[in-house]
């Protein structure tokens, strides 16, 4: 199998947030790939959270999936914290993925989603030189 090539930061579409485009940060150093999300709340195996469009007055969008699992993670100041996962089928390019995403607050990141190596492995190699070599539509 031919291994697409992507850059550090790519576009990635989330099937499940109605294909919702977002810019990613592509790290292989992280195990596992986040979303920022704003009101996560879990009930009963059911995570609830909100989105926001894009732009900064745009609505947040409320949606429901079921929790795959809670786990800790370290993030890369080395704090660990309990997450949610669930389960998403997120796109690079031609490649769709389901693969287990934490929501967490990345409000102070850059980019509002990691892509991690759980995603990544088997299927992809990384430029970290570049970014947006995938020639896809943008976000």
């Amino acid at each position: 199998m031919d291994k697409e090539i992507i850059g550090a930061v790519e576009t990635v579409t989330i099937r499940e947030l109605n294909n919702y485009r977002v810019h990613a940060k592509i790290d292989t150093g992280a195990k596992s790939s986040s979303l920022h999300c704003d009101t996560i709340r879990l009930e009963k195996g059911i995570v609830q959270f909100e989105i926001h469009g894009k732009g900064h007055a745009s609505p947040h969008h409320t949606y429901e999936m079921p929790a795959a699992m809670i786990e800790t993670v370290r993030s890369s100041n080395g704090i660990a914290q309990q997450r949610i996962f669930v389960k998403m089928t997120v796109e690079i390019g031609s490649t769709a993925v389901e693969t287990l995403v934490s929501l967490t607050d990345r409000s102070s990141m850059k980019y509002p989603m990691l892509i991690g190596r759980r995603f990544l492995a088997g299927r992809f190699l990384v430029d970290c030189s570049d970014k947006h070599l995938y020639k896809g539509e943008s976000c």
